[in-house]
């Protein structure tokens, strides 16, 4: 009569230690999870980001919005955090993109020089890589989530990026050879250029139909609708009924 208290016993040790804050992710046997799934714990220990209506926006037009960041910058976290609970909501009304701040030099190794070091030009491509080669909008933004849970100081190192797309059930060849060759390259310039052109000043930058909208440096500035996930939800669905009468 003991086997089922026993049970849960383990089930609640085997929650504890996944939902741990420390957690390293790149030590997690990517085998033993659920693939794709796992978008990462913060460290209140909720799972965010499970899509409403997959494909609903098939036949409406969609919100374009974009977050202007520097990976390794703690406020395009701090954005990116507070969109993991938006998209919870309102994913099939978005048109989510991620542009990075930078500036264009031919005499770096990546083409672009990063403000915070040729490491975060790396983690930047290895995300427009990713993204490039898987495009779905859960697929790509689990492994920017799951980078970012592993904190800053670990953001492009290749181990994680590798754990983070095995998390989600891929190999990291074909994003290797992205990430190391040409393709990388151009894709990062191509960003830096998108930025550039919404006159982003600072990370983490918000827009709504290329829009400023928000933006978060070391505090939230010039937000009229607010900045919470629910005052970005309801201007994502203001804006949808919009476009779509």
């Amino acid at each position: 009569m003991r086997t089922r208290p026993l049970l849960w016993i383990l089930v609640y040790s085997f929650l504890h230690v996944l939902l741990s804050p420390g957690l390293q992710l790149a030590d997690v046997n990517p085998s033993t999870q659920q693939p794709h799934r796992l978008t990462s714990p913060y460290p209140d220990g909720q799972l965010f980001f499970q899509p409403s209506t997959p494909s609903a926006s098939a036949n409406h037009n969609v919100v374009p919005v974009a977050l202007g960041v520097m990976s390794k910058c703690p406020d395009a976290q701090i954005c990116e955090d507070v969109f993991d609970r938006v998209l919870a909501e309102v994913s099939d009304k978005v048109e989510l993109t991620v542009v990075y701040m930078g500036d264009l030099d031919d005499t770096t190794g990546y083409g672009v020089r990063c403000r915070h070091g040729d490491n975060e030009c790396r983690a930047n491509i290895q995300q427009l890589c990713y993204r490039a080669i898987h495009p779905s909008l859960h697929d790509w933004w689990s492994f920017i989530q799951c980078q970012n849970y592993a904190g800053l100081p670990r953001v492009g190192d290749e181990d994680l990026a590798r754990s983070c797309a095995k998390l989600n059930g891929h190999g990291w060849k074909e994003v290797r050879k992205c990430v190391e060759g040409a393709q990388g390259r151009t894709l990062l310039r191509s960003s830096v250029l998108e930025a550039r052109d919404l006159h982003v000043l600072k990370s983490c930058s918000i827009y709504l139909n290329r829009q400023l909208v928000c933006m978060h440096d070391s505090s939230w500035k010039q937000c009229p609708s607010g900045h919470t996930p629910s005052d970005f939800i309801s201007l994502i669905k203001e804006e949808y009924e919009k476009i779509n009468p």
